[in-house]
């Protein structure tokens, strides 16, 4: 699976949202400001999801939350959410054919 490098409409929206032109936001000074933002928040985010394993909460819903926020400026973060949306398929199917069996 090939992956895109930056999601364009990030740029765009920026754009509409504060009236900064593209020359501004293309600077290396906002360029390393966006991500180290975005890894502070993802990152943030995905911790607390992993917390949630432990304490209540829907860490299966806040942690692809903060891979999918991660994966929004890392190809890692993307490459882990693509895996974990993977497995969850193959865990679905297998729980689904164990009813299908048990129901003979």
């Amino acid at each position: 699976m090939k992956y895109k490098q930056k999601p364009k409409f990030f740029i765009k929206g920026l754009e509409k949202l504060w009236g900064i032109s593209h020359s501004y936001l293309s600077q290396p000074q906002f360029k390393k400001v966006r991500k180290a933002t975005i890894f502070i928040v993802g990152f943030t985010v995905l911790l607390i999801g992993i917390a949630m394993i432990i304490l209540p909460g829907p860490a299966v819903i806040v942690i692809p939350f903060g891979l999918a926020i991660l994966g929004t400026e890392f190809l890692w973060a993307r490459r882990l959410l693509h895996q974990l949306k993977r497995k969850t398929s193959e865990i679905k199917d297998s729980v689904q054919a164990y009813r299908h069996r048990s129901k003979k």
